[in-house]
């Protein structure tokens, strides 16, 4: 209190003084008018300050639960959301525990991520594989909460580690076989698309039939006696994990995981290729955003 006070002393102790002094009564009021003009220009000033400082800290706060390669929410934003989803329903089971017909809302975790993608970064070089998982996630995002039928922008979508090709969706309201259905026209949708990949050295691939594998998991709706809630973020994108690999050994073993990569040497092709308003163009990731990937990925694999 003291420390905020201390300006305003200071500036009717220079009040008091001017009044003290022989000057003519018109300049004093310009020196009084002059002392409280310099302590309002200091105060904007200082609230100035505070505006910026804490803009910034947003900043910070929202790239912090961003990943830098798609633009998505990462790792801590999804264990953000997803804790305080199961911390909700907590509430509500306790809430409800007398009550034997209640249930709780559907609600499906789901996680993904591309067929054979170290053949694609084998193949087309870490820049351009980072290209197409911007690109992906992009589709990923905007197919998942809009369809033909129905628009689901509480939908979330998170890339779930700083590297690699893995992302985990969280649908309220969905219950797992409506989530797996969407996931299959998702895939079906993206498989029939064609991208044509851009290099850093300006080679150019065109790539079909594009996969991914995805497991649906449904939290309790209603626990059954004797058995708890699901409680922890980590275990329940654990379980949609497994289903996942599950869905994927079955695509692998039933054929359904097929993909061409083909270089395009012909300059001919290429401008038609380029032309074409149905292929989704891929460039290589920004340099600065590919190093700052590249350097997750170095951190992950030390950790």
């Amino acid at each position: 209190m003291s420390s905020q006070r201390k300006p305003v002393r200071v500036v009717f102790g220079q009040v008091a003084s001017i009044y003290g002094t022989r000057l003519p009564k018109g300049a004093r009021k310009k020196e009084i008018a002059d002392i409280f003009d310099r302590l309002l220009a200091d105060r904007k000033a200082h609230l100035d300050r505070i505006t910026s400082l804490e803009a910034r800290n947003a900043q910070l706060e929202r790239e912090e639960r961003t990943n830098p390669l798609t633009g998505l929410p990462n790792y801590i934003a999804l264990d953000e959301a997803l804790t305080g989803v199961l911390e909700m329903r907590k509430a509500e089971y306790e809430s409800h525990a007398e009550d034997k017909t209640w249930r709780a809302e559907p609600y499906t975790v789901i996680k993904c991520d591309i067929n054979h993608f170290k053949a694609y970064n084998d193949t087309l070089g870490e820049e351009a594989a980072d290209g197409l998982i911007k690109t992906f996630a992009r589709l990923l995002k905007n197919a998942v909460r809009h369809s033909s039928t129905a628009r689901r922008p509480k939908d979330f979508v998170a890339r779930s580690s700083m590297a690699g090709d893995e992302f985990v969706i969280l649908m309220p309201g969905a219950t797992e076989a409506a989530a797996k259905a969407r996931m299959e026209d998702i895939n079906q949708d993206i498989s029939s698309r064609q991208f044509l990949i851009e290099t850093p050295a300006k080679q150019y691939f065109l790539v079909e039939h594009i996969t991914f594998a995805s497991g649906c998991y449904q939290l309790d709706s209603k626990p059954e006696k004797g058995r708890y809630y699901d409680k922890e973020y980590i275990d329940v994108v654990y379980k949609a994990g497994t289903r996942r690999k599950e869905e994927k050994a079955r695509m692998q073993a039933n054929k359904e995981t097929g993909f061409t990569i083909r270089p395009i040497t012909d300059a001919a092709e290429l401008e038609q290729l380029q032309r074409q308003k149905d292929i989704i163009k891929v460039a290589s990731a920004s340099q600065g955003v590919a190093s700052a990937h590249r350097a997750g990925k170095r951190g992950s694999t030390q950790r």
